[in-house]
């Protein structure tokens, strides 16, 4: 297979757009941002597109701005994110090592809080900062209106998206444990990988 195919996997599962429609979307490891785009054109709510490699994200940028993308930059953006808890990889010969370190190092800005107040201000209809344990948010979608409470310390998400992002050992807890953290309960993940499209 190919990374074409992996994304033709996953587009296929978004065709209906139900899983994307009116929805706040966070595409992980996102790369070039392909499937974050595809997503932006499926009426979502909001679509974080993330990686966390510093050149990658400005990549996902200067995709993001390219006029012949024709993407809604205010409704889809991408930042930096690092995935699950501070981790250290140390590689020797053949064997890469993950050693998870404190969640309050240096790294912050790329996950947890850092994440969330980015989100916050790039969204903040979606997202509201107030002073309250809970926040009422009111979004409207295709002529809809639904109130919806949410914690205001949580950022999260409706469906998460991803392709091809198992490369290395380490990286599927490191994946599940990001999953987790921003998950809306009894939502959805979709992520394809080439054995998906394989015959």
């Amino acid at each position: 297979g190919s990374s074409g195919s992996s994304s033709a996997g996953t587009a296929s599962c978004m065709a209906g757009g139900s899983l994307i429609r009116g929805k706040r979307v966070l595409e992980l490891g996102s790369g070039t941002g392909i499937l974050g785009m595809l997503a932006s054109k499926l009426n979502p709510i909001c679509v974080a597109i993330t990686d966390g490699d510093d050149q990658a994200v400005k990549l996902l940028q200067k995709n993001l701005s390219n006029p012949t993308n024709d993407i809604d930059e205010q409704m889809t953006k991408a930042c930096a994110l690092s995935w699950g808890t501070l981790t250290t990889m140390e590689e020797s010969g053949d064997a890469t090592t993950a050693t998870t370190t404190a969640a309050d190092d240096n790294d912050d800005t790329k996950r947890g809080e850092g994440f969330h107040a980015w989100c916050r201000t790039s969204w903040p209809d979606v997202y509201p900062n107030v002073g309250t344990a809970m926040a009422t948010t009111t979004i409207a979608t295709e002529g809809v209106v639904v109130e919806e409470e949410i914690e205001n310390q949580d950022v999260v998400f409706d469906t998460i998206i991803a392709g091809d992002v198992m490369y290395k050992p380490f990286l599927p807890p490191l994946f599940f444990q990001t999953v987790i953290q921003h998950l809306s309960p009894s939502n959805t993940t979709s992520t394809t990988t080439d054995s998906d499209n394989a015959s």
